[in-house]
């Protein structure tokens, strides 16, 4: 089959059982892994960057607040009873 004029051919690794959950799941959509792979890369274009919020963990924000906070004077932490008396 000849390649159209912009098209271009592409290989990608992924796990077969990732790839054949995936497939079933597009199936129901009526899509095939590379017309969606199309789509993901016109949405990319579409919103200058990913089409879906990328996430963390739940607790990065609590952490990064954490740690923005500074240490908290404990006193003396060889008495661990004092030292949370401190906190």
């Amino acid at each position: 089959m000849a390649l159209a004029k912009n098209d271009m051919r592409m290989s990608i690794r992924t796990n077969s059982k990732l790839y054949k959950q995936a497939a079933d799941i597009l199936a129901e959509y009526g899509l095939d892994v590379p017309t969606t792979f199309n789509m993901l890369l016109h949405q990319i274009i579409n919103v200058q960057g990913f089409p879906f919020e990328l996430q963390r963990s739940p607790y990065d924000k609590k952490i990064t607040e954490a740690l923005q906070e500074g240490l908290i004077d404990a006193g003396d932490t060889d008495d661990f009873e004092n030292m949370m008396r401190n906190v």
